[in-house]
């Protein structure tokens, strides 16, 4: 009984989770009393209301629970906003997942540090992604990226390159799709030796946006976010944005002279409030001063 219990408090959880914005002060109020998630879902008002017009326990709950259980049995792990496996540093920014759904062999997220950028890098960019990503997971943090083409990929490649590297993709999907579809094998890696995560049940369609969306999870796990290459403007703007926002230290590469696209993106961000990072051994001693993570 009590193990239906805890299910249907899950359920809540997940059922508030799919509303994905929250009106101001929501975050707060659940924050301090965890009990709040069933009154924002089933009271007037609430989740339950604006989605589906009607108050009170609804059929989406039931939905949830059979979601739960499905994931359950695939091995996925779903952490609530209230519980204490949740990651420290992602619950204290002002708009965290209130669920967040895992699967891998990395169940503590401490030591975290993002490393991300375009989707279509030089070769210079690819070369320095992967260096850096095998350099720091050598120094025993956990490199944190997006799973997306480009820079994300090389990062994760990178971490999983080194003696004992770990390495956590945030997923803009459910964890039964991997966009792009090449990365499959690379994402089935990183659960080997890291993690998958996302904001996202099973079955749910997400749209777009929330390929912008999982930039705040990214750099909201990690100490620090190192950007490798951009171009200027678009998602890794977004990125750089969402990382200064929540008070994230934030270094762009510094490219070469002959890298004019870099060189632009890389003032952009600069302009923004980025700190330029010469190399990847400058990189790792700045990773360094934050403590070591063997």
């Amino acid at each position: 009984m009590e193990c239906v219990e805890v299910d249907r408090e899950l359920a809540l959880w997940a059922v508030a989770n799919e509303k994905g914005r929250w009106k101001p002060g929501d975050i707060e109020r659940v924050r301090r009393d965890p009990s709040m998630v069933s009154r924002l879902v089933n009271g007037k008002g609430g989740v339950q209301a604006r989605l589906t017009g009607e108050t009170g326990p609804d059929r989406g709950l039931e939905r949830a629970l059979r979601t739960l259980n499905e994931m359950a049995a695939c091995g996925i792990n779903a952490f609530t906003l209230a519980s204490p496996d949740y990651p420290g540093r992602l619950a204290s920014i002002p708009d965290p997942p209130l669920v967040l759904y895992t699967v891998g062999t990395v169940s503590v997220f401490d030591g975290c540090v993002a490393v991300s950028g375009t989707r279509k890098p030089s070769e210079w960019g690819l070369r320095t992604a992967e260096r850096l990503g095998a350099a720091l997971a050598a120094e025993g943090w956990i490199v944190t990226s997006g799973l997306a083409r480009g820079i994300d990929t090389a990062a994760h490649r990178g971490a999983l390159s080194a003696p004992g590297g770990r390495t956590v993709a945030v997923s803009a999907l459910p964890l039964d799709r991997v966009y792009p579809p090449e990365n499959r094998e690379l994402a089935r890696m990183i659960a080997r030796r890291g993690a998958v995560i996302t904001e996202h049940a099973l079955s749910r369609d997400p749209g777009k946006a929330s390929f912008l969306r999982r930039n705040r999870i990214i750099s909201g796990l990690s100490f620090a976010h190192f950007i490798v290459e951009t171009s200027g403007g678009g998602g890794t703007r977004r990125q750089a944005s969402d990382a200064l926002s929540q008070g994230r230290p934030l270094y762009v590469m510094e490219p070469p002279v002959a890298e004019a696209g870099a060189t632009a993106g890389f003032r952009d961000l600069i302009s923004l409030g980025a700190r330029p990072c010469r190399d990847v051994d400058a990189a790792v001693a700045l990773a360094r001063e934050k403590g070591p993570h063997r």
